[in-house]
Protein backbone atom coordinates (compact mmCIF):
# COMPACT_ATOMS: atom_id res chain seq x y z
CA UNK A 1 0.00 0.00 0.00
CA UNK A 2 1.01 3.44 -1.11
CA UNK A 3 1.33 4.86 3.18
CA UNK A 4 3.19 1.68 3.79
CA UNK A 5 6.48 2.89 1.89
CA UNK A 6 8.73 6.21 1.46
CA UNK A 7 7.61 8.43 -0.83
CA UNK A 8 8.43 11.70 -2.45
CA UNK A 9 5.17 13.82 -4.01
CA UNK A 10 6.98 16.39 -5.76
CA UNK A 11 4.94 19.67 -7.18
CA UNK A 12 5.56 19.75 -10.40
CA UNK A 13 3.31 22.31 -12.44
CA UNK A 14 0.20 24.37 -10.69
CA UNK A 15 -3.14 25.89 -13.14
CA UNK A 16 -4.94 28.42 -10.92
CA UNK A 17 -4.74 29.10 -7.13
CA UNK A 18 -4.94 32.67 -8.05
CA UNK A 19 -0.85 33.61 -8.12
CA UNK A 20 0.11 30.81 -5.18
CA UNK A 21 4.15 29.87 -4.95
CA UNK A 22 5.12 27.57 -8.30
CA UNK A 23 8.10 27.22 -7.10
CA UNK A 24 9.71 24.08 -5.15
CA UNK A 25 6.58 21.82 -3.16
CA UNK A 26 7.89 18.24 -1.70
CA UNK A 27 6.03 15.83 0.43
CA UNK A 28 7.66 12.92 2.21
CA UNK A 29 5.47 10.44 2.98
CA UNK A 30 6.98 7.17 5.34
CA UNK A 31 4.81 4.93 7.59
CA UNK A 32 1.96 7.38 7.39
CA UNK A 33 4.29 9.95 8.74
CA UNK A 34 4.43 13.25 6.54
CA UNK A 35 6.48 16.18 5.87
CA UNK A 36 7.14 19.12 4.01
CA UNK A 37 4.20 21.04 2.09
CA UNK A 38 3.13 21.58 -0.78
CA UNK A 39 0.62 25.20 -1.56
CA UNK A 40 -0.49 24.85 2.39
CA UNK A 41 -0.33 22.88 5.56
CA UNK A 42 -4.17 21.51 5.20
CA UNK A 43 -3.64 21.06 1.19
CA UNK A 44 -0.87 19.24 1.98
CA UNK A 45 -2.71 16.63 3.67
CA UNK A 46 -5.47 16.29 1.27
CA UNK A 47 -2.96 16.00 -1.45
CA UNK A 48 -1.30 12.62 0.49
CA UNK A 49 -5.00 10.85 1.03
CA UNK A 50 -5.67 11.57 -3.29
CA UNK A 51 -2.67 10.33 -3.58
CA UNK A 52 -3.02 7.12 -1.96
CA UNK A 53 -6.13 6.79 -3.45
CA UNK A 54 -4.51 6.52 -6.67
CA UNK A 55 -2.16 3.41 -5.82
CA UNK A 56 -2.54 1.62 -8.93
CA UNK A 57 -0.73 4.31 -10.91
CA UNK A 58 1.66 5.42 -8.42
CA UNK A 59 4.84 5.86 -9.08
CA UNK A 60 3.70 8.48 -12.11
CA UNK A 61 2.45 12.19 -12.00
CA UNK A 62 -1.52 12.55 -10.90
CA UNK A 63 -3.40 15.69 -11.62
CA UNK A 64 -5.14 17.23 -8.63
CA UNK A 65 -8.05 19.43 -8.93
CA UNK A 66 -9.64 22.01 -5.32
CA UNK A 67 -12.31 24.07 -6.32
CA UNK A 68 -12.73 27.65 -4.79
CA UNK A 69 -13.69 26.73 -1.51
CA UNK A 70 -11.11 24.05 -0.61
CA UNK A 71 -8.52 26.63 -1.85
CA UNK A 72 -10.38 29.71 0.03
CA UNK A 73 -10.24 27.47 3.38
CA UNK A 74 -6.68 27.00 2.98
CA UNK A 75 -5.73 30.48 2.35
CA UNK A 76 -5.43 31.06 -1.07
CA UNK A 77 -6.80 33.10 -3.69
CA UNK A 78 -8.81 30.55 -5.86
CA UNK A 79 -8.69 27.11 -6.89
CA UNK A 80 -6.82 25.12 -9.07
CA UNK A 81 -5.02 22.03 -10.68
CA UNK A 82 -1.88 21.01 -8.56
CA UNK A 83 0.23 18.63 -10.92
CA UNK A 84 2.12 16.17 -8.88
CA UNK A 85 4.89 13.31 -9.50
CA UNK A 86 4.88 10.76 -7.52
CA UNK A 87 8.12 8.75 -6.48
CA UNK A 88 9.54 6.24 -4.10
CA UNK A 89 12.05 7.91 -1.82
CA UNK A 90 14.90 5.26 -3.42
CA UNK A 91 14.05 6.52 -6.73
CA UNK A 92 14.84 9.87 -5.83
CA UNK A 93 18.16 11.84 -6.68
CA UNK A 94 20.37 11.39 -3.44
CA UNK A 95 22.22 14.58 -4.45
CA UNK A 96 18.76 16.60 -3.84
CA UNK A 97 18.87 15.85 -0.14
CA UNK A 98 22.93 16.24 -0.29
CA UNK A 99 22.56 20.10 -1.48
CA UNK A 100 19.52 21.04 0.18
CA UNK A 101 21.95 19.96 3.88
CA UNK A 102 25.09 22.19 2.03
CA UNK A 103 22.15 24.92 1.27
CA UNK A 104 23.73 24.85 -2.52
CA UNK A 105 20.91 25.96 -5.16
CA UNK A 106 20.19 23.79 -7.73
CA UNK A 107 17.07 23.12 -10.10
CA UNK A 108 15.21 19.68 -9.83
CA UNK A 109 14.76 18.22 -13.78
CA UNK A 110 11.18 16.24 -13.69
CA UNK A 111 10.89 14.35 -16.77
CA UNK A 112 7.55 13.52 -17.78
CA UNK A 113 7.58 10.84 -20.86
CA UNK A 114 4.57 10.02 -23.36
CA UNK A 115 4.08 6.49 -21.38
CA UNK A 116 3.38 8.52 -18.37
CA UNK A 117 6.60 7.12 -16.94
CA UNK A 118 8.82 10.26 -14.80
CA UNK A 119 12.38 10.43 -13.84
CA UNK A 120 14.10 12.99 -11.74
CA UNK A 121 17.91 14.45 -11.74
CA UNK A 122 19.30 17.61 -10.13
CA UNK A 123 21.28 20.35 -12.30
CA UNK A 124 24.04 22.38 -10.55
CA UNK A 125 25.96 25.33 -12.25
CA UNK A 126 28.87 23.23 -12.74
CA UNK A 127 27.27 19.41 -12.35
CA UNK A 128 24.37 17.45 -14.20
CA UNK A 129 23.33 13.66 -13.30
CA UNK A 130 25.35 11.54 -15.82
CA UNK A 131 23.00 8.86 -15.41
CA UNK A 132 20.02 11.25 -17.29
CA UNK A 133 20.07 12.19 -20.55
CA UNK A 134 18.93 15.88 -20.63
CA UNK A 135 18.42 17.75 -24.09
CA UNK A 136 21.07 20.37 -23.83
CA UNK A 137 17.86 23.35 -24.12
CA UNK A 138 16.77 21.83 -21.15
CA UNK A 139 20.38 22.36 -18.63
CA UNK A 140 20.78 25.50 -20.67
CA UNK A 141 16.96 26.33 -19.29
CA UNK A 142 18.20 25.39 -15.73
CA UNK A 143 21.14 26.76 -15.24
CA UNK A 144 20.03 29.93 -16.52
CA UNK A 145 17.44 29.62 -13.47
CA UNK A 146 20.46 29.35 -10.84
CA UNK A 147 22.18 32.28 -12.41
CA UNK A 148 19.14 34.45 -12.48
CA UNK A 149 18.27 33.23 -9.17
CA UNK A 150 14.74 33.05 -9.59
CA UNK A 151 12.26 30.77 -7.74
CA UNK A 152 9.99 29.48 -10.30
CA UNK A 153 9.19 26.04 -12.49
CA UNK A 154 9.66 26.56 -16.09
CA UNK A 155 7.61 24.03 -18.74
CA UNK A 156 9.57 22.76 -21.65
CA UNK A 157 8.06 20.52 -24.04
CA UNK A 158 10.60 18.88 -26.13
CA UNK A 159 10.80 15.24 -28.35
CA UNK A 160 7.27 14.27 -27.30
CA UNK A 161 8.57 14.83 -23.71
CA UNK A 162 7.75 17.03 -20.93
CA UNK A 163 10.37 18.32 -18.88
CA UNK A 164 8.95 20.65 -15.56
CA UNK A 165 12.37 22.36 -14.31
CA UNK A 166 12.49 24.19 -11.19
CA UNK A 167 14.67 26.19 -9.25
CA UNK A 168 15.86 24.71 -5.51
CA UNK A 169 17.15 27.65 -3.43
CA UNK A 170 17.11 28.54 0.25
CA UNK A 171 15.95 31.54 1.80
CA UNK A 172 18.84 33.90 2.37
CA UNK A 173 20.10 33.53 6.16
CA UNK A 174 22.42 35.86 7.73
CA UNK A 175 24.49 35.45 10.85
CA UNK A 176 25.58 38.88 12.83
CA UNK A 177 28.74 38.33 14.52
CA UNK A 178 28.56 40.88 17.36
CA UNK A 179 25.34 42.61 18.88
CA UNK A 180 24.29 46.69 19.46
CA UNK A 181 22.11 48.74 17.20
CA UNK A 182 23.93 48.07 14.18
CA UNK A 183 23.03 44.34 14.57
CA UNK A 184 19.35 45.09 15.61
CA UNK A 185 18.76 47.46 12.57
CA UNK A 186 19.83 44.30 10.53
CA UNK A 187 17.50 42.24 12.31
CA UNK A 188 14.74 44.25 11.27
CA UNK A 189 16.21 44.83 7.53
CA UNK A 190 17.01 41.21 6.68
CA UNK A 191 12.55 40.39 8.08
CA UNK A 192 11.39 42.86 5.63
CA UNK A 193 13.48 41.16 2.77
CA UNK A 194 12.45 37.85 3.77
CA UNK A 195 15.80 36.77 4.96
CA UNK A 196 16.04 34.53 8.17
CA UNK A 197 18.82 36.01 10.85
CA UNK A 198 20.84 35.95 13.83
CA UNK A 199 22.73 37.91 16.13
CA UNK A 200 25.53 35.15 18.07
CA UNK A 201 26.46 38.38 20.80
CA UNK A 202 29.72 39.17 20.99
CA UNK A 203 29.78 37.98 25.21
CA UNK A 204 28.49 34.72 24.09
CA UNK A 205 30.65 33.94 21.14
CA UNK A 206 33.27 31.71 22.67
CA UNK A 207 30.28 29.67 24.05
CA UNK A 208 28.73 29.48 20.95
CA UNK A 209 31.65 28.18 19.19
CA UNK A 210 30.06 24.52 18.88
CA UNK A 211 27.19 26.02 17.65
CA UNK A 212 28.95 27.88 15.17
CA UNK A 213 30.84 24.92 14.15
CA UNK A 214 27.86 23.13 13.23
CA UNK A 215 26.23 26.07 11.22
CA UNK A 216 26.10 25.16 7.37
CA UNK A 217 26.25 28.57 5.18
CA UNK A 218 25.82 28.45 1.60
CA UNK A 219 26.59 30.62 -1.83
CA UNK A 220 23.06 32.84 -0.88
CA UNK A 221 23.72 33.60 2.87
CA UNK A 222 26.03 36.22 4.87
CA UNK A 223 28.24 36.73 7.81
CA UNK A 224 28.38 40.17 8.83
CA UNK A 225 31.59 40.50 11.47
CA UNK A 226 30.52 43.51 13.72
CA UNK A 227 32.98 42.12 16.50
CA UNK A 228 36.21 43.72 17.16
CA UNK A 229 37.22 40.44 19.23
CA UNK A 230 39.68 38.97 16.71
CA UNK A 231 40.41 36.23 19.11
CA UNK A 232 36.72 35.33 19.21
CA UNK A 233 35.78 36.07 15.72
CA UNK A 234 39.04 35.17 13.30
CA UNK A 235 38.26 31.51 13.83
CA UNK A 236 34.57 31.82 12.48
CA UNK A 237 35.39 33.61 9.98
CA UNK A 238 38.11 31.12 8.93
CA UNK A 239 35.48 28.23 9.30
CA UNK A 240 33.50 29.90 6.51
CA UNK A 241 36.46 30.80 3.85
CA UNK A 242 37.63 27.49 4.33
CA UNK A 243 33.99 26.11 3.33
CA UNK A 244 34.48 27.62 0.13
CA UNK A 245 30.50 28.15 -0.13
CA UNK A 246 30.95 31.37 -2.05
CA UNK A 247 29.01 32.47 1.83
CA UNK A 248 29.08 36.80 2.03
CA UNK A 249 31.45 37.51 4.42
CA UNK A 250 31.80 41.06 5.30
CA UNK A 251 33.69 42.96 8.64
CA UNK A 252 32.91 46.67 10.07
CA UNK A 253 36.07 48.18 11.04
CA UNK A 254 38.98 50.71 10.28
CA UNK A 255 41.85 49.63 7.67
CA UNK A 256 43.50 49.12 10.26
CA UNK A 257 41.08 46.32 11.87
CA UNK A 258 40.57 44.89 8.56
CA UNK A 259 44.67 44.43 8.41
CA UNK A 260 45.21 42.97 11.50
CA UNK A 261 41.89 40.32 10.59
CA UNK A 262 43.75 39.74 7.29
CA UNK A 263 47.05 39.02 8.77
CA UNK A 264 45.30 36.71 11.85
CA UNK A 265 43.49 34.50 8.87
CA UNK A 266 47.01 34.11 6.81
CA UNK A 267 48.30 33.02 10.00
CA UNK A 268 45.50 30.50 10.46
CA UNK A 269 46.30 28.94 7.40
CA UNK A 270 43.62 31.00 4.91
CA UNK A 271 44.94 31.53 1.78
CA UNK A 272 45.22 35.14 -0.09
CA UNK A 273 42.77 34.51 -2.50
CA UNK A 274 39.83 34.06 0.34
CA UNK A 275 41.22 36.40 2.80
CA UNK A 276 40.53 38.82 -0.46
CA UNK A 277 37.13 37.94 -1.01
CA UNK A 278 36.08 39.10 2.27
CA UNK A 279 34.17 42.88 2.28
CA UNK A 280 35.90 44.92 4.27
CA UNK A 281 35.28 47.67 5.49
CA UNK A 282 32.04 46.19 5.08
CA UNK A 283 28.87 48.13 3.09
CA UNK A 284 28.32 49.58 -0.55
CA UNK A 285 30.03 53.31 -0.47
CA UNK A 286 26.43 54.96 -0.41
CA UNK A 287 27.78 58.07 2.21
CA UNK A 288 25.85 56.15 5.11
CA UNK A 289 25.35 58.20 8.23
CA UNK A 290 22.86 56.52 10.88
CA UNK A 291 22.50 53.34 12.24
CA UNK A 292 19.65 52.48 9.82
CA UNK A 293 21.40 53.67 6.34
CA UNK A 294 24.83 51.70 7.28
CA UNK A 295 22.58 48.26 7.78
CA UNK A 296 21.08 49.61 4.22
CA UNK A 297 24.30 49.51 2.31
CA UNK A 298 25.37 45.70 3.92
CA UNK A 299 22.02 44.45 2.92
CA UNK A 300 22.78 45.96 -0.28
CA UNK A 301 26.03 44.50 -0.59
CA UNK A 302 24.83 40.98 0.19
CA UNK A 303 22.05 41.41 -2.52
CA UNK A 304 25.11 42.16 -5.25
CA UNK A 305 27.07 39.53 -4.02
CA UNK A 306 24.25 36.86 -4.07
CA UNK A 307 23.54 38.03 -7.99
CA UNK A 308 27.17 37.30 -8.97
CA UNK A 309 26.80 40.47 -11.07
CA UNK A 310 28.96 43.55 -11.37
CA UNK A 311 27.67 46.44 -9.23
CA UNK A 312 25.89 48.92 -12.12
CA UNK A 313 22.61 51.27 -12.37
CA UNK A 314 19.72 49.57 -13.35
CA UNK A 315 19.61 52.10 -16.09
CA UNK A 316 22.52 51.09 -17.53
CA UNK A 317 21.15 47.56 -17.89
CA UNK A 318 20.36 46.57 -21.26
CA UNK A 319 18.04 43.27 -20.06
CA UNK A 320 14.57 42.92 -17.67
CA UNK A 321 14.71 45.13 -14.96
CA UNK A 322 13.46 41.95 -12.60
CA UNK A 323 15.71 39.64 -13.85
Amino acid sequence: MFMEREWIIQLVDLKGFGGADRSEGILYVEESELSGQILSPSLSGDIVKRVSLSDGRAPGVIDLAFDDAEAVKAGLACGGVAQVAIFERKEFPREYFDLKRKRVPFVLVTSVRPSGNTECSVITLDHSDPNVSLPRDVVDKARGLITAAKKSTTVLNLQECSYYISLVAPKTHMVVLGGGDLANKLIELAALLDWSAEIIEESSITMNARLFESLTLGPLDALVVLSHDHEASTPFIASILKSKAGTYVGSLGSRHTQAERRRRLLELGIGEKEVSEIYGPIGLDGSARSVGETALVICAEVQVHKSKRPLRHLRDSLGPINA
